[in-house]
């Protein structure tokens, strides 16, 4: 999660910050800045097998004339490939004038090798017509949705026919911002096998997530080749 520890208003989350820079048509510069610092953080990781990086686009970054080109590139450049990326769109991405674009820039980037992610679904006005443009790997369930599954009998079955249209579409499903233990409760009742938030663990800088992992026995003791 990239965040801009300003001096005087301090810190800035993802979502202000790149609003800004989209707004001053800065977003593709700064993404591409804050992708090179993850990866760099993320090739000292040892090379576990299924390990990806989760990063966010914004449409301006997919609709880049040199998009896939330059994302290649500075991979390389941290000695990894596009097997080990997740790319994570925002509903909107897919949606819209520019969703066709975007689709097939996508489609480019999952045929090199990307797994493609889309962020906060339920939270927005995606149609579920647009889950028949590129294949999804991954679907992020919105985080106010899944705390309305740990509350309301309702959503908790929506919240289920969801995983299970998202599943036989091909997709796996993340709950996102898990906080308590009734709406990690609520994700495994609605037959969601993964999940993010809080509870489970903090955001850590890449020294703070290597030692979090062999803590927790997800990687073994040994150094990165």
């Amino acid at each position: 999660l990239a965040r801009w520890s300003h001096p005087e208003l301090g810190p800035i989350r993802a979502p202000e910050l790149f609003a800004v820079a989209q707004r001053i048509g800065r977003a593709v510069p700064l993404g591409r800045q804050a992708l090179a610092l993850a990866l760099r953080e993320f090739s000292a990781l040892p090379r576990e097998e299924g390990l990806r990086l989760c990063v966010n686009f914004c449409s301006a970054e997919l609709l880049a004339e040199d998009g896939v080109e330059a994302l290649g590139a500075v991979l390389r450049a941290a000695g990894l490939d596009f097997s080990c990326l997740v790319v994570e769109v925002q509903e909107e991405s897919l949606s819209g004038r520019s969703g066709q674009r975007s689709g097939a820039a996508l489609g480019a980037l999952r045929a090199a090798g990307a797994w493609i992610a889309v962020d906060d679904f339920g939270g927005g006005s995606l149609s579920l017509g647009a889950l028949l443009g590129p294949r999804l790997d991954l679907v992020k369930l919105d985080r106010a949705l899944v705390a309305r599954m740990a509350r309301e009998p309702e959503a908790l079955r929506l919240g289920a026919g969801l995983v299970a249209l998202l599943r036989h579409h091909g997709a796996e499903v993340v709950g996102k911002g898990v906080e308590t233990a009734a709406e990690g409760a609520a994700l495994r009742a609605a037959g969601c096998r993964i999940a993010q938030g809080d509870a489970l663990a903090p955001p850590m800088t890449g020294a703070e997530l290597l030692a979090w992992l062999r803590e927790n026995g997800v990687l073994e003791l040994r150094s990165a080749p």
